[in-house]
Order: structure tokens, then C-alpha cells, then sequence
């Protein structure tokens, strides 16, 4: 049956405004209760992992000033709240010595639980993985040079309030304005409580702009090895969409026929599982073009037109039948219109491929009593290369007429930004990014919404010390041109959590795009194990608060 949320979410995609700040009043209400959700369950569960190593001091501490902050009249604090010392830390509380009423700053009006005693773990600066330290590490700064904090009020999407800590610039990068960063974020419950936290990227970018942020969710790998826990806590934790890949048709029907009740779904489980404790959303690809026929034995039997349609039909139909309640977008084709000469779908059924497959989607979908929002995901590289333009002119064809028929719902641009030292001011320059979007919004005057779908920004080709922080300008300009053009609604990193992990590194080469200095995602993972965070990462938290 359909969820109140998903009916909410066809409509929105079907009667939108252009732009993403004029929201109808299903948005806003589906909006506040996606925050509220997250803050009270989502975050929960996530920060208890991640810092239960700071002990049991700072959650009697929440505890205690929940019943609390509500209450008026508590003594104002400094507007700058500065990083904390272990003396300066509040101690855990006692029967003996009951936490008393947690004192209050005032923020453009607002009464809010002062930080630094109601969650001392945040300012605690000799922990790896505080907000500040984490910080400080990604500029090359210490703790102290990070300076004070300053709150802000800002206005969310659906016109409630939040409130942030941000940073000031730092004199010891003058290349890079670090200001306005936010490393912590309150919110209101439902009952009116206001509560800390750090700030994540899903956090700022859909209590700002309504947009959801998303990556690739694989608790395996190609290799079959694991994702360290640590990742998919990151992942949990960073981002509310989860595009689950691994029900490709290859890796669940592994080369033989097999009806919708012996495909193996054991490596994708998991991951609709992990997404869904995690309140995030799901994205499912469906068909991935030349990798089908490479893997997938029936369609290798040079099947014809007739064959292929049906065996297309069996699989939307198996997916559907298993994930239809769960999955929120379904990217139906990718790269359709990249290599016609090597795609086996384009070889045997033409142009008439995608048309035929978004159909057989739509109708599948509404068999099952079910719906969801139906992707054409295409290979834009953003750039003025003559191969890319011509894959662009191909997309935008099958896109207008897909539109026509009423069988799309939203156009996915891919995103992989190849950067060297002859292309930088291309990239810094926002008209650029904003005239590609420009031209697949208004194809054939459809006025679809445009989802970033697979974002990373490869820096195989630059040198020097400060690679990582023109890297974070790219990505932050990128952003910006997205937000800016009021025709973006959702945005998905590839492989954010660890360049370790990246497809541009984990193949082993150094031909074209691939390299282990292509370093395209937003965190390091060190020799430890341990995550961090780069300038990339605050860089687009700056973009999605401003």
C-alpha cells in the first residue's frame, strides 16, 4: 500500500514550483517530520556509537537538560562559545548532586541550552573525532587556532527555526575562506525541547533547502570484503539517501536464469535494512547497460527483440515484487545514451530501449499497487568535450520524449568532475554548472527536477600542497551552482566515506581516469582506521548552510 510520505512525494514531482524554496504546505509538513525523525531516532542510535567513547558524563547531562531548556529566565551566556578543556568539562552527575537547570544562551531571540553543558563531548578538544579537532585536523590548524564559535539562527525550508555554531575564517589559510562553517546544530523536538548536536551534511541540507543528500550503501565490496563498521556508521550518520546498487541484475542473478523466488538478494538485504533503520531513503538502479551483458548469461544468448523485452519485464518484476515498499526512486536506465555500440539493450531494441523500459516500470509499479519516482540517470561529465556534448544532445532526446509520454519523473546527471591545472577556472566559474542544468531542465519545456546523482571530484592530474584545498572550491562551487539554480533536489556523492574505497582507486590502475592519487571523495581514512574528514566535506556544509 502507499505511505502517506511516498503519495506526498509523487505529488510534489508532479505540480513543483521551479523553485525549491517555494514549498507546498505537504512539503514543509513532510519536511519537519523528516527532521524531527531523524533528530529523535536517526541520530540517537548513530551518535551512541560514535561517541560512546566519551562516556556516560554527556548523556545524563542530555537527559537532565531536556526536562530542562524549556524553562525561561536561565542567565544569558557569551554570543562566542570557545572549545573546551577536560578541567572545564562539566562533571557527571549523581544522585547526591542532581543536575541543576541547564543555563541558556540567547541566539537572535532565541533561549537554547548552552552547548558547552549540555554536550561537553562537542567541545571536548582532546577527542580524535570532535567536531573541533576534526576541524582543525582537515586545515593543518590546532584545536586553539579554530578560535571562537559563533551562533547563528537560520530559517529551514519549511519556515521553522534552527540554529548552528560556525567558524570563523583561519589567517593560516589564506587561499580558502573557512567562515561560516557550522560544526554543531540545534534543533526543536516535538515538545519543544531544543538539543545539540553535530552538524551533519543531511542535517543542514534539508532543514535549509529541502534537499536530500546520498550515497552508494554497500556493506560489501566488488572484492566481496567489508566495509569497515566505521564506514557505514558514517554513512548512517552523514547522509539520508542510500542508493542501493548491489541488486544489479549480475550480482543477483549471477549468470543464470532464475525465477523471482531463487534470484540472490543475500548481498542486498542487508543493505534495505541498514537503510531503513537509518530512516533513509532508497534509490534502486534497475538496468546498467553494457555490465549486464558482460555478467548476465540469458541476455549473452543474443535474445531477440521479443525475448528481450520479456526478460526485461521478468526482472522490474522481481525487484518490484520484492522492494517495491521500500524504495523511494528507481533509476530505470543509466548511461543509455553513452556507448549505443556497446550497450546490448541499444544494439537490439534501438531507441525504443529506454522508452520501452520506463513504461515497463511504470506499469509494473502500478500493478503492484505501488509508486515511486522514475530516474533517467545519464553520464554528465559538465564539461565542453566534443564525446560529452554529443552523449548530452542523445540523453536530452530520449529525456523529451520520455516526458511526453509521462513516464519520467526526475533527470539524474551524474557528476564526475575530472580536474587538472589547465581547468580549475572552468570549474570555479558557477555560470558553467548552472547552464548544463539549465539545458536538461528545459528540455522540451519539461521542467523536470534535477538530481546529482553520482558527485566526485578527481584530482589525479593536480599537484602540489594545496590540491585538497582547491578541491574543496570546486565542490563548494559545484554546490553552490546547484542551490543557486533552483532546479536541484537531490544530490548523491559516489563513494564519499574514504578515497580508499573509490571506484577511481579500488580498480588498481592508472590508466585515464583511474589512479590512487585520484583522492575524489570527501574523507581520509589514516593507516588507524580512523575517518577524516577534508576540506571538501566543510566546504559543502558552507555550501548547503549558505
Amino acid at each position: 500500500m502507499l505511505t502517506n510520505s511516498r503519495k506526498k512525494r509523487r505529488r510534489l514531482l508532479r505540480v513543483q514550483a521551479p523553485r525549491i524554496t517555494t514549498r507546498a504546505s505537504n512539503r514543509s509538513r513532510f519536511l519537519k517530520r523528516q527532521i524531527t525523525q531523524f533528530t529523535l531516532e536517526k541520530r540517537q542510535r548513530l551518535l551512541k556509537s560514535r561517541f560512546a567513547r566519551f562516556g556516560l558524563a554527556s548523556l545524563a547531562l542530555l537527559a537532565a537538560f531536556l526536562g530542562a531548556c524549556s524553562q525561561t529566565g536561565a542567565e544569558a551566556a557569551s554570543p562566542t562559545i570557545n572549545p573546551a578543556t577536560p578541567d572545564s568539562l562539566t562533571p557527571t552527575p549523581s544522585p547526591e548532586n542532581p543536575t541543576p537547570s541547564v543555563p541558556t544562551i540567547e541566539v537572535d531571540g532565541l533561549q537554547l541550552p548552552d552547548p558547552k553543558i549540555s554536550n561537553p563531548e562537542l567541545f571536548d578538544v582532546t577527542k580524535q573525532d570532535s567536531p573541533i579537532v576534526e576541524f582543525a585536523n582537515a586545515f593543518g590548524v590546532t584545536p586553539d587556532q579554530v578560535g571562537e564559535l559563533t551562533p547563528e539562527v537560520k530559517t529551514a525550508v519549511d519556515g521553522s527555526q534552527f540554529a548552528v555554531l560556525t567558524t570563523s575564517d583561519l589567517s593560516q589559510t589564506a587561499d580558502f575562506d573557512e567562515s561560516g562553517t557550522p560544526l554543531m546544530i540545534a534543533q526543536q523536538g516535538e515538545n519543544g525541547e531544543w538539543g545539540w548536536s553535530e552538524a551533519t551534511l543531511s542535517e543542514i541540507a534539508l532543514a535549509k533547502y529541502g534537499i536530500h543528500v546520498g550515497t552508494p550503501l554497500r556493506h560489501k565490496l566488488p572484492d566481496n570484503s567489508l566495509y569497515p563498521q566505521e564506514v557505514i556508521d558514517t554513512i548512517e550518520l552523514q547522509f539520508n539517501l542510500a542508493v542501493i546498487d548491489r541488486a544489479s541484475w549480475p550480482l543477483t542473478q549471477r549468470g543464470e536464469i532464475r525465477d523471482k523466488t531463487s534470484l540472490y538478494f543475500s548481498d542486498v538485504d542487508p543493505d534495505i535494512n541498514s537503510a531503513k533503520q537509518a530512516n533513509m531513503e532508497i534509490v534502486m538502479p534497475i538496468f546498467y547497460g553494457k555490465s549486464d551483458f558482460d555478467w548476465v548469461e540469458v541476455l549473452k544468448n543474443n535474445p531477440t527483440p521479443e525475448q528481450l523485452k520479456q526478460l526485461m519485464t521478468d526482472r522490474i518484476n522481481q525487484l518490484i515484487a520484492k522492494y517495491g515498499n521500500d524504495v523511494s526512486y528507481w533509476i530505470v536506465t543509466n548511461e543509455a545514451a553513452s556507448e549505443p555500440n556497446k550497450d546490448g539493450y541499444y544494439q537490439i531494441l534501438g531507441d525504443e530501449y529506454p522508452l520501452f523500459a520506463f513504461q515497463a516500470v511504470r506499469d509494473a509499479l502500478k500493478n503492484d499497487g505501488d509508486t515511486g519516482i522514475l530516474i533517467y540517470n545519464h553520464d554528465e561529465e559538465f564539461s565542453l568535450s566534443s564525446s560529452n556534448l554529443n552523449k548530452r544532445e542523445k540523453a536530452q532526446q530520449f529525456i523529451s520524449t520520455l516526458a511526453q509520454q509521462g513516464n519520467i519523473d526526475a533527470i539524474g546527471l551524474q557528476g564526475h568532475l575530472f580536474i587538472d591545472q589547465n581547468n580549475v577556472d572552468f570549474w570555479l566559474d558557477k555560470n558553467n554548472i548552472k547552464a548544463v542544468i539549465d539545458s536538461y531542465y528545459e528540455t522540451g519545456s519539461n521542467n523536470l527536477p534535477i538530481f546529482i546523482t553520482e558527485l566526485d571530484v578527481n584530482i589525479k592530474n593536480l599537484k602540489g600542497n594545496d590540491r585538497f584545498l582547491i578541491q574543496a572550491a570546486i565542490y563548494k562551487n559545484f554546490i553552490e551552482a546547484c542551490l543557486e539554480s533552483g532546479k536541484v533536489q537531490q544530490i548523491t556523492f559516489w563513494e564519499p566515506v574514504g578515497d580508499d574505497f573509490s571506484w577511481l582507486e579500488m580498480a588498481n590502475s592508472e590508466d585515464g581516469w583511474y589512479s590512487k592519487n585520484a583522492d575524489p571523495t570527501l574523507y581520509n581514512i589514516d593507516e588507524n582506521g580512523n575517518i577524516l574528514p577534508k576540506p571538501s566535506y566543510y566546504a559543502i556544509l558552507q555550501s548547503f548552510l549558505h
